[in-house]
C-alpha cells in the first residue's frame, strides 16, 4: 500500500496567480496580471480556462454554485456582484463599514443566491437576485480574527483570537444556525490556534472537525446538538506536517518525506477491543510520483522476452536504466518547500504552477496491516478506489489458493461480502424505483390530457400481453447486477448522483451532490467584464483521475459578446461507493484463475510429460500418482469453496452467475463425481438456465441420466422445441410425437409455431433412418390425421408420400392424399405399393393399429413391442 501523487496536466502560466480552490465545485480560481480572472475545473479532461476580463485589479473572486453569479472583491469593505443572466452589476458593502477598523476578511457563496460576508466583527448573509437587489437576511456580530469555511459541508468555524475555543455555524438557504462551541486540545501550549491546521472532512459518513499540530491529530464529531471529541491520534514522527483526506483515510505528510496513513474506524475498533491504539498507522512510506510520460510509467517493467539480437538487449537495458534514473530524479523533488497542500487531496507547486492529485494504491496492503484477514477484508470493503477492489480479490484468491483459513472462516468472508452487496444493491434499486415512480407520476400529471385523448388509439394498437411483456422486460433489466465501486463486469457498480436543492440541509448530506445547470439566457455582459476566448490546453487528453472524478457537464449562455461557455457544477457523486464484489468478479478474478492454475495447467503438464518422455527415461508411476492425487484434492477443495460461495449468495439473496454453475459442473466431470452432480441438479442447488441446460446436454454421452435432467430443465424453461429436437436426435420419435400432441391439446398457438422450425418431414426422416416400417406408418398417419402435411411444401413430402404408397399401398392413404396422388401422378393409381391397401408389416409379421400405437399417455416412454430395430431408450420423460 502506497500514497501516490498523480500529476494533473494543468499548469498555471507565469502571468497567472492562484487565488483559491472551491471544494464544492472542484475548480481553481485564478487571476492574471492584466486584471482578468477565471476558473479551471480540476476534473475536466481538457482543463479549459474560463476567463473573464476586468477593468481593474481584483483581490479575489467567487462563483455561485449554479454559476449564475460572480462576486469580486476590489476593496476591504465592498463586494461587486455580477449576474450572468441579466448582466446587472452592483456593489454590496458590509453592514458595519462605518465602524473603525472594519474590513472583509472573507466571503463565500453558501447557496445559489446566498452570499456570506465574513468581517472582523460580524458574519452577514445576503440574498441576491438577478435584478440587482441584494437583501440582508441574517447577521451575527462577534469578534473574528480567523476562520475556516467548507462549502462542501456548509460549515463555518470562527476563531476570536484568544484561547482554543471554536464557534461553528451551519448554513442553509437564507439562514444559518449556531452549533455549540467546543475547545481544541493542543498537545503544545500556545497562545493562539493555527487555523491553517483546522479542516472539515467527512469520514465514514460522519462530519468531523480535524485539528492537527506537530505531535497529534484531534478529531471532533459535529452534530447539530453537540460537538464532542472522538479520538486523538499521536504521530509516529513528530514535527511539521500537512494533512490530506483520501478514501475515508487520513494522510499525514511529514517534513521527513514520509506519508503516514491512518484509519479512524480501525483505531476505534482496536480501542473497543482493549488494544493499544495510540496511533498505529496503516502504512508509512514515501510518496511515489505518477507522470504521464509513457516511458517513465513503464520504467519499472523488465524485459522478460529473450531476444537473439544482443544489441537490442543492450538498448533495452540502457533505456531501462535511463528511465529509472529519471524516476529517481523525480522522487528527489517530492515534498518540496514550495508545495501548497490543499484539502482534501490536491497539491499545488507554487514554483512552477504544477498541480497534483493525491491518491492511494492498495497493492500488497496485507504486507502493511499487522492483523488477520478478517480485519483486512472489512478495511478494503470500506474503500472506494478501484485498486482496493483488485487488492481485495487478490487477497481472497490467496486465502483460498494457499488454504490459510478454514472453510468456515472463508464462509464468513463470503457472507460479509454478499451482505454488503445485497444491502447496497437493494438500496440502489429502491432509490431507482422511487425516482421512476416520481417521474411517472409527474409525467402522468403533465400528459393527462394527451393520454385521455389517445386512450382509444393506444388500446387498439396494443394488447394487454404487450404491456405485460414490457413490464417483465423492464423488471428483468433492472435486476441487481454486479460492481463498480462496482456491479457485473465490465461494468462497474456505481451509485447514482443526487441533487441538492436550496431548501435541503447540506450538513446532513455527503457533500453537495447537486448537478447545477445554467438555465435561462443573459442579455448583456456587465461593463468592465468580458469573456475571453477559452485558452485550450495544448496537452493531450489525460486518463481519468485515479480518484474516479468525472468530467463536468457544460452549459452555454448567449451574451452580447458572443457565446460564453460555462461549466455547470461538475460535482461527482458524493454518496459513498463502497467496494462491491459480485459473483462475476469472484469467478473471473478468483475461482477460474485457481481452477486454471491448479487443475487445468497441472493436468496439461502431466499429459505433456507422458507424451514427450523419451523411451530411455525412467517412468515414475508413484510420482504421477501423487500428482494426480494432488489435482484431485485441489478439485474437491475448490468444489467445496464454490459450493460454500453459492450457499452464501443464496442466503443473502444475491444474483448467482451461470459461470459458477458451469465451473461446478466442470469440476464434477473432471473428478467423475456424477452422482454428486445428479444430487445437485435434483435438489436444485444448480438453478435452471439455458447455459446450464446446454452444458448438461453436452455431457449426456458421459453420464446418460443427466440427459433426462437436461430435458427436465428445458421443460421448466419452456423450451419444447429444444426437447423435440433432442428427442429426434436420440431416435425417440414416438416420445417426440407424444410431446407434440400434448402441446397441441394444451396450447394450439405454440403448437403451430413449433411446426415451422420442426416440420413433419423431420419426424418422417428420422423414422425412415431407423428402418422400422411400423414407426414410419405411425408417424405418417399421425400427421395425416391432423392435416399437417398441408403446411409443408409439396417437394418436401413427395418422397415420403411415394415411400408410404410403396410400402403400404395407395388405399392406406386418406381421401385427400389419394386425390393429391392422382393429381401429381395421373394414371398411377394402383401401380404403386400394395394395392390391397391393408397395412401388413412384413418385417415382423405383426399387425398393429394406428390408434393403439398412440394410446399411451403423454408421460410414457418409447416402447415398441415386437419391433426388431428399437432406438435407445431415455429415462422416462415427464411429458
Amino acid at each position: 500500500m502506497s500514497v501516490e501523487i498523480f500529476q494533473i496536466p494543468f499548469q498555471l502560466k507565469s502571468y497567472e496567480t492562484f487565488l483559491s480552490y472551491d471544494d464544492r465545485l472542484n475548480h481553481v480560481i485564478i487571476k492574471n496580471d492584466s486584471g482578468g480572472f477565471g476558473y479551471v475545473y480540476l476534473d475536466d479532461p481538457k482543463y479549459e480556462r474560463h476567463n473573464f476580463s476586468s477593468d481593474k485589479q481584483i483581490r479575489d473572486a467567487k462563483f455561485s454554485p449554479n454559476l449564475k453569479f460572480s462576486a469580486i472583491q476590489f476593496s476591504d469593505l465592498e463586494i461587486e456582484i455580477i449576474s450572468f443572466e441579466s448582466g446587472n452589476r452592483y456593489v454590496q458593502s458590509c453592514k458595519y463599514k462605518s465602524s473603525k477598523g472594519t474590513m472583509i476578511i472573507g466571503y463565500f457563496w453558501s447557496h445559489n443566491e446566498n452570499l456570506l460576508l465574513v468581517t472582523n466583527c460580524s458574519i452577514e448573509l445576503y440574498q441576491v437576485s438577478s435584478d440587482g437587489i441584494c437583501k440582508l437576511v441574517k447577521e451575527t456580530k462577534m469578534k473574528i480574527t480567523n476562520y475556516v469555511y467548507s462549502s462542501k459541508f456548509g460549515v463555518l468555524f470562527l476563531y476570536s483570537g484568544s484561547g482554543n475555543t471554536i464557534q461553528p455555524y451551519i448554513f442553509r438557504q437564507n439562514s444559518f444556525d449556531k452549533i455549540p462551541k467546543f475547545t481544541i486540545d493542543q498537545s503544545q501550549s500556545t497562545t493562539s490556534l493555527n487555523m491553517k491546521n483546522l479542516f472539515a472532512s467527512k469520514i465514514h459518513d460522519k462530519v468531523y472537525c480535524i485539528f492537527g499540530d506537530d505531535t497529534s491529530i484531534h478529531l471532533y464529531e459535529l452534530n447539530l446538538e453537540t460537538v464532542y471529541k472522538v479520538k486523538t491520534i499521536k504521530f509516529l514522527l513528530a514535527g511539521p506536517n500537512s494533512i490530506h483526506f483520501v478514501d475515508n483515510l487520513i494522510i499525514v505528510h511529514s517534513e521527513l518525506k514520509i506519508s503516514i496513513v491512518y484509519d479512524l474506524k480501525m483505531l476505534q475498533i482496536d480501542e473497543k477491543e482493549n488494544k493499544k491504539s495510540d496511533g498505529f498507522p496503516i502504512s508509512a512510506n514515501p510518496m511515489s510520483l505518477k507522470l504521464f510520460d509513457p516511458n517513465l510509467n513503464n520504467c519499472t517493467s523488465k524485459a522478460t522476452i529473450t531476444n537473439s539480437n544482443s544489441k537490442t538487449e543492450y538498448d533495452n537495458d540502457q533505456q531501462l536504466q535511463h528511465n529509472q534514473e529519471r524516476k529517481l530524479s523525480q522522487i528527489n523533488n517530492l515534498y518540496k518547500p514550495s508545495w501548497v497542500y490543499i484539502n482534501p487531496n490536491y497539491i499545488y507547486d507554487s514554483s512552477n504552477g504544477n498541480w497534483f492529485e493525491v491518491t492511494l494504491n492498495y497493492e500488497n496492503v496485507s504486507n502493511f496491516i499487522q492483523f488477520d484477514s478478517h480485519k483486512i477484508i472489512p478495511f478494503l470493503q470500506d474503500r472506494t478506489l478501484s485498486s482496493a477492489k483488485d487488492a481485495l480479490l487478490e487477497l481472497i484468491k490467496t486465502i483460498i489458493e494457499f488454504k490459510t483459513d478454514s472453510l468456515e472462516g472463508i464462509g464468513k468472508i463470503f457472507d460479509e461480502l454478499n451482505r454488503v452487496l445485497f444491502n447496497t444493491t437493494n438500496r440502489n434499486n429502491t432509490e431507482l424505483l422511487q425516482r421512476q415512480i416520481l417521474s411517472n407520476s409527474n409525467g402522468g400529471l403533465n400528459n393527462n390530457t394527451n393520454n385521455n385523448n389517445n386512450q382509444n388509439n393506444n388500446n387498439n394498437s396494443s394488447s394487454p400481453y404487450a404491456n405485460e411483456k414490457k413490464q417483465l422486460s423492464s423488471s428483468t433489466n433492472s435486476s441487481p447486477s454486479i460492481g463498480s465501486n462496482r456491479v457485473l463486469k465490465p461494468t462497474t457498480t456505481s451509485t447514482t448522483k443526487s441533487t441538492i436543492e436550496d431548501d435541503q440541509d447540506t450538513f446532513s448530506l455527503i457533500g453537495p451532490t447537486n448537478n447545477l445547470n445554467l438555465n435561462g439566457s443573459s442579455n448583456n455582459i456587465p461593463n468592465g467584464i468580458n469573456n475571453f476566448t477559452p485558452i485550450k490546453n495544448k496537452l493531450n487528453t489525460p486518463p481519468q483521475s485515479p480518484n474516479g472524478t468525472n468530467p463536468p457537464t457544460t452549459a452555454t449562455t448567449t451574451t452580447a459578446g458572443g457565446p460564453m461557455v460555462m461549466k455547470s457544477s461538475n460535482i461527482k457523486s458524493r454518496q459513498t461507493k463502497y467496494i462491491l464484489i459480485d459473483s462475476d468478479d469472484m469467478y473471473d478474478k478468483v475461482f477460474f484463475q485457481i481452477y486454471e492454475s491448479k487443475i487445468i495447467i497441472e493436468t496439461d503438464k502431466l499429459k505433456l510429460e507422458e507424451t514427450t518422455a523419451s523411451p530411455s527415461a525412467t517412468y515414475d508411476p508413484i510420482m504421477k500418482k501423487k500428482k494426480l492425487q494432488q489435482i484431485t484434492l485441489d478439485s474437491k477443495y475448490l468444489i467445496a469453496i464454490v459450493t460454500e460461495y453459492i450457499r452464501s449468495l443464496n442466503f443473502n439473496y444475491c444474483r448467482i452467475s451461470d459461470k459458477l454453475y458451469d465451473l461446478l459442473i466442470s469440476l464434477f466431470i473432471d473428478n467423475n463425481m456424477f452422482s454428486q452432480l445428479h444430487q445437485f441438479l435434483q435438489y436444485h442447488v444448480i438453478t435452471d438456465s439455458l447455459n446450464i441446460a446446454y452444458k448438461l446436454l453436452s455431457i449426456g454421452e458421459q453420464y446418460p441420466p443427466v440427459l433426462q435432467l437436461s430435458l427436465d430443465m428445458f421443460k421448466r424453461l419452456m423450451k419444447p422445441n429444444i426437447i423435440i429436437t433432442t428427442l429426434l436426435e436420440k431416435g425417440q420419435v414416438l416420445t417426440a410425437i407424444r410431446l407434440l400432441r400434448n402441446i397441441r391439446e394444451t396450447n394450439p398457438k405454440l403448437y403451430q409455431e413449433l411446426l415451422f422450425p420442426i416440420s413433419p418431414a423431420s419426424f418422417l426422416e428420422e423414422s425412415t433412418h431407423q428402418q422400422n416400417d411400423t414407426l414410419f406408418y405411425f408417424v405418417f398417419k399421425y400427421f395425416e390425421s391432423n392435416n399437417q402435411h398441408q403446411s409443408v411444401q409439396a417437394s418436401a413430402m413427395d418422397k415420403y408420400l411415394q415411400l408410404f404408397v410403396e410400402k403400404f399401398g395407395e388405399k392406406s392413404l386418406s381421401p385427400f392424399y389419394q386425390q393429391q396422388l392422382n393429381i401429381r401422378y395421373p394414371g398411377a393409381s394402383g401401380s404403386l405399393g400394395n394395392s390391397s391397401g391393408s397395412f401388413i408389416n412384413t418385417s415382423n409379421n405383426n399387425t398393429m393399429t394406428y390408434n393403439s400405437s398412440l394410446s399411451n399417455s403423454s408421460n410414457s416412454s418409447l416402447n415398441l413391442s415386437g419391433s426388431t430395430n428399437n432406438s435407445p431408450k431415455l429415462v422416462s420423460s415427464p411429458y
